[in-house]
């Protein structure tokens, strides 16, 4: 009889007369060690709560205003001026505890380092300068997206 290199389960080969204790023994094993993990593990409930009655996750996140979790989306455009390191764009107001941004590379934006952040009422971001000539204007597209 083999063992497994993980868990020392018992890998019975085929010359092996059967005996159910080496599979009974491996179950054991197994279940343990699927109890532990399942005890550290979080389940998505854990991360952002449970649905109320009926709801989905789904449902939620496209659904009706009431149940949502999700209070706005929004899609924003961003030229950044040739000539300057930072470049800020206003927003409607957002609680930044709650809200997070998605930053969308358009336009000719690969070809130097951009970082950004979020306030209130506006995204900052900062950038290297450039020449129009090497790939003219540079837009970035950002999604807004404020959890309630």
């Amino acid at each position: 009889m083999n063992y497994s290199n993980n868990y020392g389960l018992a890998l019975p080969e085929d010359d092996d007369f059967y005996d159910i204790n080496p599979i009974s023994e491996n179950f054991a094993t197994l279940d343990e060690a699927l109890a532990e993990t399942a005890a550290e593990t979080e389940t998505i409930g854990d991360r952002i709560g449970i649905p109320p009655a009926g709801e989905t996750v789904v449902s939620m996140l496209a659904g009706k205003k009431e149940s949502s979790v999700i209070k706005s989306i929004r899609h924003e455009l961003v030229t950044l001026l040739s000539s300057e390191n930072n470049t800020t764009h206003n927003i409607d107001p957002v609680d930044p505890s709650k809200t997070f941004a998605i930053m969308e590379r358009l336009r000719s934006t690969h070809d130097f380092n951009i970082t950004y952040s979020l306030s209130e009422n506006a995204i900052t971001i900062s950038h290297g300068t450039y020449s129009i000539s090497s790939g003219g204007e540079k837009i970035l597209g950002f999604w807004i997206i404020e959890f309630c």
